[in-house]
Parts: structure tokens; C-alpha cells; sequence
């Protein structure tokens, strides 16, 4: 199980917000779950190679007013961890919530449902970028639940109709949809990174998404989660098969760690390279590409996720 929740949140008094709240979203995280599971989030926070979660706060930065409003995201890509962030930790949050000091007023959460009466989450549920033809949330092109193939069902959420960065999954329905289907996959994926994104590349930062880093990173973090393991020498055909076609793009400085992260934010699509027509060997790799672009949506891409770098999501095709 994959999951990914949010809790919309109004500024009840003035305030100056730090100039990065990521570390701000995480202590929140922990300290939630340390209240609800202490091992659970001891186990959490351990030191690994690739962390079973990320955060992310969309909102505003330094001085604000009260009405002011931002968005706490968390996902989980370990069923333990989902389970009590989404039964627990997010059933006990009530109508204000402490954050960076100040008591925030609650209007949503954004809790996609894991069971049904019988208690269990139907396998089918998966993310997909929404398009025009959809039959919920039309032309919006935010991300929902669908029950395979492609019937949506919005994201259940308090509040609000639907919140478009709340979601749950499998790995295995993700599997599934992208590498089983019936459909060849487009030869094209826009992605859309909403906070700042970089990359540490051979001991330096590297705040630039070329296809290796951004399906690199998605793959490490795929087959340290998901049942189901890719070998990362289609990572040689997605760099053949795959170039950059579109960008919009803008560097943003992100203080952490007693310094400055630079990172990206922006759309960037990825298509064939000039003149290359899709082989068989390309179909594969693009069915890999949609995967990992939808799987980013839970995992995050490249460095520093758990402080609130790399939210990112696949947008519909055009």
C-alpha cells in the first residue's frame, strides 16, 4: 500500500513563517506518529538509503496574515507506515493543528480510503492524471482514484470535494496498469515539479531533470518498496529511448542544512529523440516511464523528499 494525505490549513493569527518549512512538515510527521506508535516512528526515522516517506508543504513562506492558507502533504510507500498515517495519526488531528509554533485552523483533510466494510482496499485503486474525457473532476487534469482501466472515483476527503494530492495505491495495481495493459504506452510524459527538485550527482548537486536522474531516482526508490523488482538496466534503454522535448523551468534556493539547496520547479515533458521512431525495445521502456511517473506522485524525485524537495506528478497528456 502506497498513500499519500493532505490537511488544508488557515493561518488563525500573523506570523512569520521560516524561509523553508519542509523541516517544519517532518517534525510535525514524527511527532504525530510518535504519539499514536513510538516504535513505529523510531523505525521510521532510522537512517536508510532510501526512506519510506516524504513531505512537502504548499504554502506560503515568511510573514503571513490570518486567513492565509497551505497544504501539509504526507506520503508512505510501507503499508505499516500508510496504515497509521491514514487510521490513526490523521482520525486524531482535530480542527487546529500546531505548526512552526502556531495553531493552525483545519478546513480539510485530504484521506483517501484504504478499506472497504469488509477490510480490505480494493487492488484496483490506482493514480492517474485526469483528462477532459474523465468522468470525475473534467478538464482539471489533477490527479484522482481510478478503479482500472480508467472509471474514476474521486479521492475521499473532509471538507472539500476532492483534494488533487491526497491518493492511494499499490504497487502491484501500478504494475499492473503500466507494464500488463492492453494499450501502447504514448511516447511522451510531462511532469510537473511543484516544489524544488535536485539530484546529488558523483558528490554534487546536480538541479537539472534529465531522464537518467528523474527515472533513476523514481526506479531506486520502486525497487526498494514495491514486490515487484525492475532491473535498472532499462535505465540504458530510457536514456536511448527518451529526451527531454519541453521545458518551463525556473532555479529556486532552498535553505537546509546550514546552507543553500538549488533546485527546479516547473513542468519538463519528455518525448522520442528527433528522428527516432518507437522500436520494440522502446515500448517496454516507456511502459517503465509511465510507471515511474505515476509512482512520483507517492515517492517524491531525487534528493532531500523527506524535507520537502521533489513533490512532483504526472499531467495528462495533451
Amino acid at each position: 500500500m502506497i498513500v499519500a494525505v493532505t490537511m488544508d490549513l488557515e493561518a488563525t493569527e500573523a506570523t512569520v513563517l521560516p524561509d523553508w518549512m519542509g523541516e517544519r512538515v517532518r517534525g510535525a510527521l514524527f511527532g504525530a506518529l510518535k504519539s499514536q506508535d513510538a516504535d513505529l516512528a523510531t523505525d521510521t526515522h532510522a537512517d536508510r538509503s532510501v526512506q519510506p516517506y516524504t513531505v512537502a508543504w504548499l504554502g506560503p513562506r515568511g510573514e503571513v496574515r490570518p486567513g492565509a492558507r497551505g497544504t501539509v502533504r504526507w506520503t508512505a510507500l510501507e503499508a505499516g507506515v500508510a496504515q497509521s498515517i491514514v487510521g490513526d495519526v490523521m482520525p486524531a488531528i482535530g480542527d487546529t493543528f500546531d505548526l512552526s509554533g502556531q495553531s493552525w485552523r483545519v478546513t480539510a483533510k485530504g484521506v483517501p480510503p484504504i478499506a472497504d466494510e469488509s477490510g480490505s482496499r480494493p487492488e484496483t485503486e490506482v493514480p492517474v492524471s485526469v483528462g477532459a474525457s474523465a468522468a470525475s473532476g473534467a478538464g482539471s487534469g489533477e490527479p484522482g482514484v481510478a478503479s482500472l482501466p480508467v472509471a474514476l472515483a474521486p479521492t475521499v476527503i473532509a471538507g472539500t470535494p476532492r483534494s488533487p494530492w491526497a491518493g492511494t495505491g499499490t504497487c502491484e495495481a501500478l504494475a499492473r496498469l503500466h507494464l500488463i495493459g492492453g494499450r501502447r504506452p504514448a511516447p511522451r510524459v510531462e511532469l510537473q515539479f511543484t516544489t524544488p527538485t535536485t539530484f546529488h550527482s558523483q558528490g554534487r548537486s546536480l538541479p537539472l531533470p534529465l531522464p537518467r536522474l528523474v527515472f533513476g531516482s523514481l526506479l531506486d526508490r520502486w525497487n526498494a518498496f514495491a514486490p515487484l523488482r525492475i532491473d535498472p538496466e532499462i535505465l540504458v534503454v530510457v536514456e536511448q529511448a527518451c529526451t527531454i522535448a519541453r521545458y518551463d523551468l525556473r532555479t529556486e534556493a532552498v535553505p537546509l542544512g546550514g546552507g543553500l539547496q538549488i533546485g527546479f520547479v516547473g513542468r519538463c515533458t519528455y518525448g522520442l529523440p528527433p528522428g527516432r521512431g518507437i522500436r520494440p525495445a522502446d515500448e517496454y521502456a516507456w511502459r517503465v516511464l509511465h510507471l515511474m511517473a505515476n509512482f512520483a506522485f507517492f515517492a517524491g524525485v531525487g534528493a532531500k523528499t523527506t524535507m520537502g524537495m521533489g513533490t512532483v506528478r504526472m499531467l495528462p497528456g495533451r
